[in-house]
């Protein structure tokens, strides 16, 4: 019964292409309107019917190639496809291009005129609706205002110029309906099911001449409705299928501002043709609750469209035992409403069930909105769980983003509780490479780390240090520099350049040992930081993956994940980069502020960007979180907390060999160590101990060097 009731209903309203709109007595009435089209249209197609049984074989090649001429039968699909029966694309003849011409000028002109002043230049799209078909605008054309006029006027009874003759929903009629590029048929059936949800089953009839339409339609949606006070309510999407004539075509959910986007996901290269488009989706949280009533408002057709709409309606269906308290259809722009361009139709049995449809043509950015109002409670009746879903799809975005900042705060205020009770647990994080005892020791990069490069070179029997009188020099005894990192290679580049093999310590050759020590501390700091990282990576791998469990939460609650999913990682890196810039020091002062004002300012450009998908709450929760693992990790490695242990072992050693110089001077691991001792300042005592070693040598250099 309620599917007979839909198709009666609209039916009525679209009888013909451009029949007008008559009152309905009953449903009987609005059936038998239904059945026909106009009846001299009619009288004409059967005349032409006769006609053609009486032709003769040649005469039947002349109409037939004439009519070949004007029509031909378009398919994407030789079997079914989306081509099919009513798939048919025009071209336009000489006669039709004079007949549309002449339709824009003379009286008909004048009466275009009048009806576009009473639109208020609504051949522009209106601020704040942009118009998208095909992903781009493109303004109304002359011949479109013409297409427009046709359906205008509703006193002639068939339009001018060249016409498709097509079958258009619910029943199947065949009408005649113009060649342009528009929209003959729009319709929207929606259940208003009781947990506030809507389900929506769009059908769209569009004529595609390959000139806006060319790769199907893409459906525009509001992310938020507002309420009467103003207020937000966010609604959620979840797309069913989408079908073209009949056959399932892949879409996908884009979110873009404040718009929820249905576009193709790959290119249907439409033919010129008539389409029959289905869109099947739900909407959550559709329903506004106010103290005393709860109200469905919607824009059926939405104002983004780039086509006109010839037809236009919809039928809702409200749960069983729903009474109305009232409704209103809006046709327009936003400023310049019609309340009276729609008419209405109840069930005559079903007081839940209620049709309406658009009296006139819709003009290119007009739309249609639905205002009904319900009891309060009979649609927005919502189990525990409903609610929650609800408030998880309000106010999750803030909810995850709070949660994952507690979750990062709480695992290092843990750990340096832990810490300070169990310190024996971290013993392990000490070293025996020379570059990191240096830093750990002193806790900052200094010259003494290219001496500690000379003894290691040394220890690896890749130079030789002398000393002849009173000069120095380098000995290189091989070119396998496989052992060394790549800035000591290139300190070594540096140092011993054009193959040569020996290198004085003097005035001369001081650019090459001052660039060989740029390098040097270079590879020191990357060492350090990494030794840091190293230390820190459980905490910090935990806070990362916090930090992306919680964008992982907010992009699922959003309809299109990958999207918001990406434009988080996005975010995370340029976050990322910004603030390490706020937690490296620079020895020029100037520079200092310079960049860190910079990276301040860049982080909340990238904070405003981060706008365009989560909320101002959202967005600072996720910077706060961004921030606090970049500042537990910095005051981790401090030497009282997790280098603490490093510290310890580097003193004791430090102690070890001062105390036993003596002994450890004249043993066969003293040439192996003496990167460790210069790099604790235990070399004085190892040059007494033993005068001929490397050690005074190469606190020379770096006294020269300086």
């Amino acid at each position: 019964m309620r599917k007979l009731f839909f198709a009666i209903c609209f039916s009525f309203y679209c009888s013909t292409a451009i029949a007008a709109t008559r009152g309905v007595l009953d449903i009987n009435q609005a059936q038998n309107q239904a059945q026909a089209l106009n009846f001299e249209e009619q009288q004409k197609i059967n005349e032409e019917r006769r006609n053609l049984a009486k032709m003769s074989k040649e005469e039947m090649d002349d109409y037939l190639r004439e009519r070949l001429e004007n029509v031909v039968i378009t398919s994407l699909d030789n079997d079914d496809g989306l081509g099919g029966n009513s798939s048919v694309s025009i071209q336009k003849s000489e006669e039709a291009l004079a007949m549309e011409k002449e339709s824009q000028k003379g009286f008909f002109e004048r009466i275009y005129d009048n009806a576009m002043s009473n639109l208020k230049n609504t051949s522009k799209p209106r601020e704040k609706a942009p118009l998208y078909t095909d992903g781009k605008l493109i303004l109304p054309s002359a011949a479109e205002q013409a297409l427009y006029r046709q359906y205008q006027n509703i006193q002639d009874n068939k339009p001018q110029g060249p016409v498709i003759e097509t079958n258009l929903p619910p029943l199947n009629e065949k009408v005649l309906i113009p060649a342009m590029e528009h929209i003959p048929y729009y319709f929207s059936k929606i259940e208003i099911l009781p947990d506030a949800f809507g389900k929506f089953t769009d059908t769209i009839v569009v004529v595609a001449n390959n000139n806006k339409v060319k790769n199907g339609i893409t459906r525009a949606f509001p992310k938020y409705l507002l309420n009467r006070e103003g207020q937000r309510q966010k609604l959620s999407y979840n797309l069913i299928d989408v079908k073209i004539n009949g056959k399932e075509i892949p879409y996908k959910i884009v979110n873009r501002g404040n718009y929820v986007f249905f576009e193709p996901e790959i290119d249907l290269g439409l033919t010129p043709g008539v389409y029959q488009f289905s869109f099947e989706y739900t909407i959550n949280n559709i329903i506004l609750a106010y103290d005393n009533f709860d109200e469905f408002y919607w824009n059926i057709t939405g104002n983004v469209w780039n086509l006109i709409i010839a037809r236009a309606g919809a039928v809702i269906d409200f749960p069983p035992q729903t009474q109305m308290l009232g409704q209103i259809a809006l046709t327009g722009y936003p400023g310049a409403w019609n309340e009276n361009n729609v008419d209405f139709v109840a069930h005559p049995n079903q007081k839940n069930i209620l049709a309406f449809s658009a009296k006139n043509p819709l003009f290119i950015g007009e739309s249609v909105n639905l205002i009904v109002s319900v009891p309060k409670g009979s649609v927005n009746i919502q189990s525990f769980n409903g609610k929650l879903l609800q408030f998880i799809s309000e106010y999750g975005n803030i909810l995850f983003a709070f949660l994952g900042l507690l979750a990062i705060l709480g695992s290092y205020l843990l750990s340096w509780r832990d810490f300070e009770k169990n310190p024996q647990k971290y013993q392990k994080n000490s070293t025996r490479n020379p570059y990191l005892m240096r830093y750990v020791l002193k806790n900052h990069i200094d010259n003494k780390n290219f001496g500690i490069f000379l003894l290691e070179l040394y220890r690896k029997n890749i130079i030789d240090i002398e000393k002849n009188d009173e000069n120095i020099f380098l000995v290189k005894k091989t070119d396998n520099y496989s052992s060394l990192s790549k800035n000591e290679r290139k300190a070594m580049t540096y140092l011993f350049a054009n193959h040569e093999a020996i290198l004085n310590v003097n005035q001369n050759n001081m650019f090459k040992f001052k660039k060989a020590m740029q390098y040097i501390l270079k590879e020191s700091k990357k060492q350090a930081t990494f030794f840091k990282l190293k230390l820190n990576l459980p905490y910090i791998a935990f806070g990362l993956t916090m930090l992306i469990l919680t964008q992982m939460a907010i992009s699922l609650i959003e309809s299109d994940f990958s999207y918001y999913f990406s434009f988080f990682m996005s975010i995370d890196a340029l976050l990322i980069l910004f603030i390490s810039l706020l937690f490296i020091r620079f020895k020029r002062k100037w520079l200092n502020i310079l960049l860190k004002t910079e990276a301040i300012l860049a982080i909340g450009g990238t904070v405003f960007f981060l706008l365009a998908i989560v909320n101002l709450s959202s967005a600072l929760l996720i910077l706060a979180s961004m921030i606090a693992i970049f500042l537990f990790a910095n005051i981790f490695s401090q030497p009282d907390c997790l280098l603490n242990s490093a510290l310890i072992n580097a003193q004791g050693i430090s102690k070890h060999l001062k105390e036993n110089s003596d002994v450890i001077a004249l043993g066969n691991e003293f040439s192996r160590s003496q990167a460790t001792i210069f790099a604790l300042d235990c070399e004085d005592a190892y040059i007494k101990a033993q005068p001929h070693s490397k050690l005074e040598m190469v606190q020379e250099i770096i006294k020269f060097i300086k």
